[in-house]
């Protein structure tokens, strides 16, 4: 570790040795580089403290006046040297603070080499930059270093340890290259391919982990995209925004100037306040067209013509329904939400994570599901489901799970599924973890409960289901875990949760979904009525039974509710909390029977007859 360390510092010490006329930053590159060393010295803990000044000399490198490196040296800088040794220090990065300072000095990087790229591809027009900028975009989205704990904890080690140990022979063949070096890192790499294949042939869902995280070339998966599809995919840099716009046949690096991600945020704030509040009318409509201006408005003349657009959102980006962002400000702020211009007015948005990810779905043999299975739960969590279970005195002592939200309007959209949808229902003291454990394998999975997430391990957030009865009399716990529905192997096409998650929590329980096989997620950003909530998600089933793909049928669902509804309730806290991650599929459900029609001379008969009954009662009534 502290080679590696020692190694990286002197690496930004050499590159900044090849400038002209930098005496002063040098200086102070080489004061942070001799501190390093001493504290690398003088303590074999001091990741934590090289890491910050990793970050100082790269910020000292950004504030160099324009044009002290060419471009070209910048580039290999960027991709030969630095971003390769940032991937050598991932390994050793464990603490949640190590991560927080490894992640803070890893974004100011990438933000350099995102940055060279669209210089070079502006001046060059060479498609490689964007094929650059594509890769390190998609590298930060994908989840390989979230590896889930599918291997025992001991074969993970062994497998951690083998492979920290080939960084490190690695990196001393960099620093002195001696065969004998060399031998032994032919050895650890035939050793580790053994390793590897032993575990992917006992543990085929590892293997089918990996298989899932192979990324996607840019160019092949333009191929996959439909020629009204735009996807964006968004780094939140410290200085700029970045937007790389992918169609089938373009794709483009956008860059919007910021002071600094604070003053984002502090939008951001006044906008998310507003979505939630409809009372903050004046603070929510100026920030949602600020937002537009930074996250939408650059890339306008590419979006002409285009019905789909696909987010993939980066940090605090992941909070906001793109939909809801303003394209124009209202003559005049008068509290009329029937009046704003509305992005979903525009285009229909979906989410997703990366465009690896994407690409699975978007292949020429994903096949719409025929006569789907749909399975429903619905504890309710009223006064139904708590007199079931009042007796027994330990449910009494479960405040937490007494005190939850009542959601009787979700557990009516049951009946409506088990009608329409012919679904499997569990409502109440039914929607327990037993019957779950039995519908496995059901197409979609309808969750009207809340979510309970947790912001540091994500895969022990969980799903609120109604307790039951054990063998010995007492009730057991209600949660089911991330981790536990990995390990029931789901092979689902969809769930949706119909209850209430809170800003981009809904985005890492996306995540967990999808590591525990359910390509696609339905989820709300924030808490909204339990009335609007069952109205929405009706709607969005009905235009699913239609045939309509989950992406366009919640767009949809939108669009109907702001035509039924009027003031107040249009505003964005009842109609936008709800977005789907993931792949848009068609479910091939039986279609719903028109309603009988007669012909006019019946209808003319029955007004008539309906006319003579009226006239001879109200004459025997003389």
């Amino acid at each position: 570790m502290k080679q590696l360390l020692v190694g990286l510092l002197l690496m930004f010490g050499h590159f900044v040795l090849r400038a002209n006329s930098l005496s002063h930053a040098i200086q102070e590159i080489d004061s942070l580089r001799i501190s390093g060393k001493k504290e690398v010295q003088e303590s074999p803990n001091s990741h934590l403290y090289n890491l910050g000044i990793y970050k100082n000399i790269h910020l000292s490198i950004m504030d160099l006046p324009v044009g002290t490196y060419p471009m070209d040296s910048l580039y290999d800088f960027y991709f030969k040297e630095a971003l390769p040794l940032i991937d050598q220090l991932l390994p050793f990065i464990k603490t949640k603070q190590e991560r927080w300072f490894f992640f803070t000095a890893e974004t100011s990087l990438l933000e350099g080499a995102l940055n060279i790229c669209h210089q070079l591809h502006q001046k060059t027009k060479n498609p490689k930059y964007l094929q650059d900028a594509f890769d390190l975009l998609e590298k930060q989205k994908f989840p390989s270093r979230q590896l889930p704990d599918i291997l025992p904890p001991e074969l993970s080690a062994q497998l951690r340890q083998q492979e920290s140990q080939l960084l490190v022979l690695e990196d001393s063949i960099r620093q002195i290259g001696s065969p004998e070096m060399r031998r032994r890192k032919s050895e650890l790499h035939q050793k580790l391919s053994i390793l590897h294949q032993k575990i992917r042939t006992k543990y085929p869902e590892y293997a089918a982990f990996l298989e899932l995280h192979q990324m996607v070339a840019l160019d092949d998966f333009q191929k996959l995209l439909a020629p009204d599809e735009a996807v964006i995919q968004y780094f939140f840099g410290n200085q700029a925004i970045y937007a790389l716009v992918i169609q089938a046949n373009h794709a483009e690096l956008y860059t919007t100037a910021i002071s600094n991600q604070i003053e984002v945020k502090q939008q951001l704030e006044l906008y998310l306040e507003g979505l939630k509040e409809p009372g903050h009318y004046n603070e929510m409509v100026p920030a949602a067209h600020r937002l537009y201006q930074w996250l939408l408005q650059p890339m306008e003349s590419n979006l002409r013509g285009v019905e789909k657009v696909t987010i993939i959102p980066d940090l605090a980006l992941q909070a906001i329904p793109f939909e809801t962002l303003l394209k124009k400000l209202p003559k005049t702020l008068n509290s009329d939400y029937a009046q704003l211009d509305y992005m979903i007015l525009h285009h229909q948005f979906v989410y997703n994570r990366s465009s690896t990810q994407m690409a699975l779905h978007l292949r020429p043999d994903a096949l719409s599901r025929a006569k789907p299975k749909v399975v429903a739960f619905a504890p309710g969590f009223d006064q139904q489901l708590h007199r079931h279970f009042k007796k027994y005195p330990n449910y009494l002592r479960d405040q937490n799970y007494l005190q939850l939200d009542s959601l009787t309007h979700l557990t009516r959209n049951l009946d409506w599924l088990n009608t329409n949808l012919q679904a499997t229902t569990y409502k109440w003291e039914e929607a327990n973890i037993s019957n779950f454990k039995e519908h496995s394998q059901a197409d979609i999975l309808h969750l009207g409960t809340h979510i309970i997430f947790n912001p540091d391990y994500l895969m022990q957030s969980k799903i609120v289901l109604a307790k039951e009865i054990d063998s010995s009399g007492l009730l057991t716990k209600a949660y089911l875990s991330l981790k536990d529905l990995y390990y029931f192997q789901l092979d689902m096409d969809l769930a949706v949760l119909a209850g209430c998650t809170s800003g981009k929590d809904g985005f890492g329980f996306a995540y967990g979904f999808e590591s525990a096989g359910i390509s696609s997620t339905l989820y709300s950003l924030w808490k909204i009525n339990d009335k609007e909530s069952a109205q929405i998600i009706q709607l969005f089933y009905q235009h699913l039974q239609m045939g309509s793909p989950t992406g366009k049928a919640l767009h949809l669902a939108k669009r109907d509710y702001l035509r039924l509804s009027k003031d107040l309730k249009l505003a964005p806290k009842y109609w936008a909390a709800f977005v789907l991650n993931g792949d848009s599929q068609t479910f091939a459900f039986e279609k719903p029977k028109p309603a009988r029609s007669y012909p006019l001379w019946a209808s003319i008969g029955l007004c008539f007859l309906l006319g003579l009954l009226l006239y001879f009662r109200k004459k025997r009534s003389n």
